[in-house]
Protein backbone atom coordinates (compact mmCIF):
# COMPACT_ATOMS: atom_id res chain seq x y z
CA UNK A 1 0.00 0.00 0.00
CA UNK A 2 1.61 3.49 -0.98
CA UNK A 3 2.70 6.00 1.37
CA UNK A 4 0.77 9.32 1.49
CA UNK A 5 3.98 11.75 1.03
CA UNK A 6 2.08 14.08 3.14
CA UNK A 7 2.05 12.09 6.04
CA UNK A 8 5.79 11.61 5.97
CA UNK A 9 8.10 12.67 9.03
CA UNK A 10 9.92 13.90 5.91
CA UNK A 11 7.68 15.94 4.34
CA UNK A 12 6.40 18.04 7.81
CA UNK A 13 9.41 18.87 8.91
CA UNK A 14 9.87 20.44 4.66
CA UNK A 15 6.80 22.29 5.06
CA UNK A 16 7.96 23.65 8.82
CA UNK A 17 10.93 24.55 7.19
CA UNK A 18 9.97 25.93 3.92
CA UNK A 19 7.23 28.34 5.98
CA UNK A 20 9.90 29.78 8.69
CA UNK A 21 12.23 30.39 5.96
CA UNK A 22 9.91 31.34 2.69
CA UNK A 23 9.35 35.22 3.79
CA UNK A 24 13.21 35.92 4.45
CA UNK A 25 14.07 34.04 0.78
CA UNK A 26 10.85 37.06 -0.39
CA UNK A 27 12.98 39.15 1.16
CA UNK A 28 16.26 38.43 0.03
CA UNK A 29 14.76 37.94 -3.59
CA UNK A 30 13.47 41.28 -3.82
CA UNK A 31 16.76 42.53 -3.32
CA UNK A 32 18.41 41.07 -5.50
CA UNK A 33 15.79 42.47 -8.67
CA UNK A 34 16.85 46.09 -7.41
CA UNK A 35 18.85 46.42 -10.72
CA UNK A 36 15.90 45.48 -12.85
CA UNK A 37 14.04 48.12 -10.86
CA UNK A 38 16.61 50.72 -11.57
CA UNK A 39 17.73 49.91 -15.21
CA UNK A 40 14.18 47.90 -16.00
CA UNK A 41 16.96 44.73 -16.49
CA UNK A 42 18.98 42.31 -14.73
CA UNK A 43 21.35 39.69 -16.26
CA UNK A 44 20.92 35.93 -15.74
CA UNK A 45 23.34 36.40 -12.59
CA UNK A 46 20.33 37.45 -10.95
CA UNK A 47 18.62 33.83 -11.22
CA UNK A 48 21.53 32.21 -10.84
CA UNK A 49 21.88 33.83 -7.19
CA UNK A 50 18.29 33.30 -6.69
CA UNK A 51 18.43 29.82 -7.26
CA UNK A 52 21.47 29.11 -5.46
CA UNK A 53 19.64 30.71 -2.63
CA UNK A 54 16.11 28.80 -3.11
CA UNK A 55 18.21 25.31 -2.73
CA UNK A 56 20.00 26.84 0.19
CA UNK A 57 18.41 29.26 2.21
CA UNK A 58 15.01 27.70 1.59
CA UNK A 59 15.45 24.18 1.10
CA UNK A 60 17.69 21.59 2.63
CA UNK A 61 20.71 21.83 0.09
CA UNK A 62 24.28 22.83 1.22
CA UNK A 63 26.57 25.15 -0.98
CA UNK A 64 28.81 21.86 -1.42
CA UNK A 65 25.89 20.03 -3.36
CA UNK A 66 25.75 22.92 -5.95
CA UNK A 67 27.81 23.08 -8.91
CA UNK A 68 27.91 26.08 -11.10
CA UNK A 69 28.76 25.86 -14.72
CA UNK A 70 29.34 21.94 -15.03
CA UNK A 71 29.25 20.21 -18.02
CA UNK A 72 28.10 23.34 -20.04
CA UNK A 73 25.09 23.22 -17.47
CA UNK A 74 24.77 26.48 -15.30
CA UNK A 75 23.73 24.38 -12.29
CA UNK A 76 24.39 20.63 -11.34
CA UNK A 77 22.64 19.88 -7.82
CA UNK A 78 24.23 16.45 -6.16
CA UNK A 79 24.55 14.69 -2.81
CA UNK A 80 27.39 12.24 -2.52
CA UNK A 81 28.59 12.39 -6.21
CA UNK A 82 24.96 11.50 -7.53
CA UNK A 83 23.99 14.22 -9.72
CA UNK A 84 19.99 14.93 -9.32
CA UNK A 85 18.68 17.64 -11.18
CA UNK A 86 19.92 19.87 -14.18
CA UNK A 87 19.02 23.80 -13.76
CA UNK A 88 19.42 26.41 -16.50
CA UNK A 89 18.98 29.88 -15.63
CA UNK A 90 17.55 33.14 -18.05
CA UNK A 91 17.69 36.40 -17.72
CA UNK A 92 14.64 37.49 -15.21
CA UNK A 93 11.56 37.69 -17.13
CA UNK A 94 12.25 35.75 -19.98
CA UNK A 95 10.20 32.58 -19.63
CA UNK A 96 6.74 34.04 -19.75
CA UNK A 97 6.19 32.14 -23.25
CA UNK A 98 5.89 28.53 -24.07
CA UNK A 99 8.04 28.93 -26.94
CA UNK A 100 10.50 30.42 -24.48
CA UNK A 101 10.29 27.98 -21.95
CA UNK A 102 9.87 25.24 -24.03
CA UNK A 103 13.49 26.36 -26.08
CA UNK A 104 15.48 26.23 -22.13
CA UNK A 105 13.54 22.71 -21.52
CA UNK A 106 15.39 21.73 -24.27
CA UNK A 107 18.57 23.00 -23.78
CA UNK A 108 18.62 21.94 -20.18
CA UNK A 109 17.84 18.09 -21.11
CA UNK A 110 20.72 18.00 -23.78
CA UNK A 111 23.05 18.94 -20.89
CA UNK A 112 21.10 16.36 -18.48
CA UNK A 113 21.77 13.64 -21.43
CA UNK A 114 24.92 14.07 -21.46
CA UNK A 115 25.49 13.49 -17.65
CA UNK A 116 22.50 11.00 -17.20
CA UNK A 117 20.63 13.31 -15.05
CA UNK A 118 17.25 12.56 -14.83
CA UNK A 119 15.22 15.74 -13.99
CA UNK A 120 15.49 19.20 -15.17
CA UNK A 121 14.67 22.34 -14.40
CA UNK A 122 14.55 26.03 -15.65
CA UNK A 123 14.48 29.23 -13.39
CA UNK A 124 14.69 33.27 -14.50
CA UNK A 125 14.15 33.86 -11.26
CA UNK A 126 10.59 34.65 -11.55
CA UNK A 127 9.36 31.07 -12.44
CA UNK A 128 10.83 27.70 -11.67
CA UNK A 129 9.49 25.05 -13.81
CA UNK A 130 10.72 21.39 -13.41
CA UNK A 131 10.37 17.76 -15.13
CA UNK A 132 11.06 14.12 -14.81
CA UNK A 133 12.59 12.65 -18.27
CA UNK A 134 10.37 9.62 -18.80
CA UNK A 135 9.64 7.82 -21.92
CA UNK A 136 11.57 9.74 -24.14
CA UNK A 137 10.18 12.92 -23.10
CA UNK A 138 9.45 15.83 -20.31
CA UNK A 139 6.70 15.28 -17.51
CA UNK A 140 6.31 18.32 -15.47
CA UNK A 141 7.46 17.94 -11.80
CA UNK A 142 7.19 21.45 -10.63
CA UNK A 143 5.89 24.64 -11.50
CA UNK A 144 5.84 27.94 -9.27
CA UNK A 145 5.83 31.22 -9.02
CA UNK A 146 8.66 32.72 -6.78
CA UNK A 147 7.03 35.69 -5.61
CA UNK A 148 3.90 33.42 -4.73
CA UNK A 149 2.40 33.68 -0.89
CA UNK A 150 2.11 31.22 1.04
CA UNK A 151 5.06 29.14 -0.19
CA UNK A 152 4.14 26.45 -2.29
CA UNK A 153 5.01 23.72 0.26
CA UNK A 154 4.32 20.83 -2.25
CA UNK A 155 6.23 22.23 -4.89
CA UNK A 156 9.46 22.56 -2.88
CA UNK A 157 8.76 19.10 -1.21
CA UNK A 158 9.73 17.60 -4.84
CA UNK A 159 13.04 19.33 -5.36
CA UNK A 160 13.93 18.76 -1.41
CA UNK A 161 16.79 16.73 -0.34
CA UNK A 162 14.48 14.27 0.76
CA UNK A 163 11.84 14.51 -2.37
CA UNK A 164 13.88 14.89 -5.02
CA UNK A 165 14.49 11.24 -5.81
CA UNK A 166 11.00 10.08 -5.08
CA UNK A 167 8.78 9.58 -8.04
CA UNK A 168 6.06 12.55 -8.35
CA UNK A 169 2.68 11.90 -6.99
CA UNK A 170 1.51 15.57 -7.40
CA UNK A 171 1.91 16.73 -11.12
CA UNK A 172 1.39 20.25 -11.23
CA UNK A 173 -1.15 22.09 -13.44
CA UNK A 174 0.78 23.79 -16.61
CA UNK A 175 -1.87 24.79 -18.47
CA UNK A 176 -1.23 27.99 -18.54
CA UNK A 177 1.42 27.31 -21.15
CA UNK A 178 -0.66 24.59 -23.05
CA UNK A 179 -2.66 27.05 -24.36
CA UNK A 180 -0.29 28.98 -26.34
CA UNK A 181 1.44 27.77 -29.86
CA UNK A 182 4.64 26.25 -30.02
CA UNK A 183 6.92 24.25 -32.65
CA UNK A 184 7.49 20.76 -31.43
CA UNK A 185 7.23 20.80 -27.71
CA UNK A 186 3.96 19.24 -26.57
CA UNK A 187 2.36 18.46 -30.05
CA UNK A 188 2.11 14.55 -28.47
CA UNK A 189 0.16 15.91 -25.06
CA UNK A 190 -2.43 13.87 -24.13
CA UNK A 191 -5.98 15.94 -23.10
CA UNK A 192 -6.64 13.37 -20.61
CA UNK A 193 -3.66 14.48 -18.43
CA UNK A 194 -3.08 18.13 -16.93
CA UNK A 195 0.87 17.19 -17.50
CA UNK A 196 2.24 17.83 -20.59
CA UNK A 197 4.89 15.70 -22.40
CA UNK A 198 7.54 17.36 -24.25
CA UNK A 199 8.23 15.33 -26.97
CA UNK A 200 12.38 14.77 -27.82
Amino acid sequence: MATNYRELAAYRRCVAQVTSRWPDFLKLRQEMFAQQARFDKAPEKVAENIVGSLFTSVLDWTGQDLNWQLGRADLVVTRNFVKYLVVETKSPGSLKSKKSLDAALEQAWGYASQQHVKQVAVCDGLLFYGADIEGGGLIPRVYFDLTQTPAPHDSLWWISLDGIYRPCESRPDVSVYSGQASEGAGKNSSAADASILHPK
